[in-house]
């Protein structure tokens, strides 16, 4: 996953910004926030 590949490259913070953030739909945003909670990125 993205977040592993970021952690293991020694990466601690990141920023999500686009014009496409909702292309699918409403569920995306939150969606990435879950995976991001659930490896523990805050």
């Amino acid at each position: 996953m993205v977040l592993d590949a970021l952690a293991n490259a020694g990466i601690d913070v990141v920023t999500m910004a686009n014009n496409h953030g909702l292309d699918y739909g409403p569920i995306s945003v939150p969606d990435v926030l879950a995976a991001a909670e659930d490896k523990g990125c805050r």
